[in-house]
């Protein structure tokens, strides 16, 4: 049985070169903002915002992942020393959104 693949942040740097990666494999790739990129191989694109609990969980139930590469988080090091709760809330409450889902389906 093939795993059905789960990719946070996709459309971020690692995210986009382990989609690619992936080839071939039957892959379901979170975005929150950006328009995900036009890859060779199928892709399943859902945007989703891991700060929504409600929206993570209805993902999570519909795609039922088998692997998760949890890439999603707060990309701008430096500007979160001048505002680091959003990307603190971004990084461990939208981390604790996801393993919620999972550990629920």
């Amino acid at each position: 049985m093939a795993d059905r693949v789960l990719v946070t942040g996709a459309s971020g740097f690692a995210g986009s070169h382990l989609v690619e990666r992936l080839a071939g494999q039957d892959v379901h790739a979170w975005t929150h903002s950006t328009a995900p990129p036009v890859l060779a191989e199928p892709v399943s694109w859902s945007r989703v915002d891991l700060m929504d609990i409600d929206g993570v969980r209805q993902v999570v139930a519909a795609v039922r992942p088998t692997l998760v590469y949890h890439c999603a988080g707060s990309p701008h090091v430096a500007s979160s020393w001048h505002h680091s709760a959003e990307p603190l809330a971004q990084n461990v409450i939208g981390t604790h959104h996801l393993l919620d889902a999972l550990r629920r389906v």
